[in-house]
């Protein structure tokens, strides 16, 4: 919020979204912040959103902010990609709207790599790609606005680096979304328990 000079009076954040998940390990999430779907539904075990995928076809969860809809989002997160020997899918979308129209940042986890994509009416476009930690948990940045994209990776426990690893604009329709994560295992080599935490 600004004054009438131009001056930042305070910050007004996303109380909505933040959660740092600090329950009884096998608590669901938090109903009014989240809405959990899939055969691989999170839960909190150790203080962290935890999705627990299987090699079974279909073997998915989701968690969707229940915050409301916005036409972009500055979001930070801790990941732990568990087994990095696993091709398991996960993706932080930093702005959904349908099946059919997305950001999002995926992550496999035995690659050192993340995709950065947008998906606009049915199609998909991949943006860029960014470097991962090959061990460890790592920190993302997701910044979107309606026709832009912003992003970075870095190790847990390092500062937060001042540049963007990637930065892209992409002319897209005006939309309005929400953050939401999903894991997936579905195929051999897939089965793997993956985390989410520190979402700010």
């Amino acid at each position: 919020v600004y004054d009438t000079a131009g001056d930042v009076e305070r910050i007004r954040t996303r109380q909505y979204m933040a959660d740092r998940f600090v329950g009884d390990d096998g608590a669901e999430l938090d109903p009014a912040k989240w809405v959990r779907s899939g055969s691989a539904k999170p839960t909190i075990e150790g203080q962290a959103a935890s999705f627990t995928v299987t090699d079974t076809p279909g073997s998915s969860g989701w968690m969707r902010s229940q915050g409301t809809l916005d036409s972009g989002y500055d979001t930070t997160y801790t990941l732990d990609l568990g087994d990095r020997t696993k091709s398991t899918k996960t993706r932080g979308y930093n702005r959904y709207v349908t099946g059919d129209s997305w950001d999002a940042l995926e992550f496999k986890s035995d690659s050192d790599s993340a995709v950065l994509k947008r998906k606009v009416f049915g199609w998909t476009i991949p943006l860029g790609t960014t470097d991962v930690p090959t061990s460890g948990k790592v920190q993302v940045r997701m910044h979107s606005g309606q026709q832009w994209l912003h992003l970075k990776v870095w190790p847990d426990g390092d500062p937060e680096p001042e540049a963007w690893d990637l930065g892209v604009q992409n002319g897209a329709p005006s939309w309005w979304g929400k953050p939401e994560w999903q894991v997936t295992g579905s195929a051999p080599g897939t089965a793997n328990t993956v985390t989410v935490d520190d979402v700010s």
